[in-house]
């Protein structure tokens, strides 16, 4: 059997710990802050209520409505 060739590496150094007393702050004017464009949400549920609300007038109308139509209507 061959012996495995066993390759060196070097140590890997890691950075030093950071103590809390030496942070660093940031503003929050440099940083990148992300905020979602939900306009085309609002325009949607505005149109959703809308519509729903204009349907929901017709029922009430419709249902005051008919009972005097209908008797038109029926042979």
């Amino acid at each position: 059997m061959a012996k495995k060739n066993q390759k060196s590496t070097p140590p890997v150094e890691s950075a030093p710990a950071a103590s809390p007393t030496s942070r660093t702050y940031t503003s929050r004017s440099s940083e990148q802050v992300f905020k979602p464009d939900n306009t085309y949400i609002k325009k949607d549920l505005k149109r959703i209520g809308i519509l729903a609300g204009s349907i929901f007038a017709a029922l009430i109308i419709l249902y005051f409505v008919l009972p005097y139509i209908s008797p038109l209507y029926a042979h």
